[in-house]
Parts: structure tokens; C-alpha cells; sequence
């Protein structure tokens, strides 16, 4: 989700669980990149470290939003 709002509706559990998948698709990025560094250096291999740093990027923004909210509605709870 872009945008906090979009997660307001979202159980405690849900939220979890989306969090979960994120974390599993960042740990998905950081493995293949540290294949990838290893690779010989050419146009394919700047294109997809390029491509995996924007989904990486992406997918961060994602999982802060995520937490942030998650901890906005514990705080609620309280």
C-alpha cells in the first residue's frame, strides 16, 4: 500500500501478514543482488541492479508505511 490510509482497514493479523511478505521480497532482492555483484560487469547486469534498487527502494517505503501504522494502531489500543 502507498498510502497509510489504504492500511487503516486492515486487522492486526493482516497487517502482520503483509509485513511478513514484504520482509520475504526484501530478502529476495538483497540475495539476488549479492549474486549479481559478483557477475562480470555489463549493460544486463547495470539494468537489473537498477531494476532490483527501485523494487528495493519501493518495497521498503511499502514495509515503513506497514510499521508505522501498525504501531499508530497498538498506540490506539492502549
Amino acid at each position: 500500500m502507498d498510502s497509510m490510509s489504504e492500511t487503516s482497514n486492515k486487522s492486526p493479523k493482516d497487517l502482520m501478514t503483509e509485513i511478513s511478505e514484504i520482509e520475504a521480497n526484501l530478502a529476495f532482492f538483497e540475495a539476488r543482488f549479492s549474486l549479481i555483484e559478483h557477475q562480470p560487469d555489463s549493460a544486463y547486469k547495470r539494468a537489473q541492479v537498477k531494476a532490483y534498487e527501485a523494487m528495493h527502494d519501493q518495497l521498503s517505503n511499502q514495509l515503513n508505511n506497514l510499521k508505522l501504522e501498525q504501531e499508530l494502531k497498538k498506540t490506539r489500543k492502549a
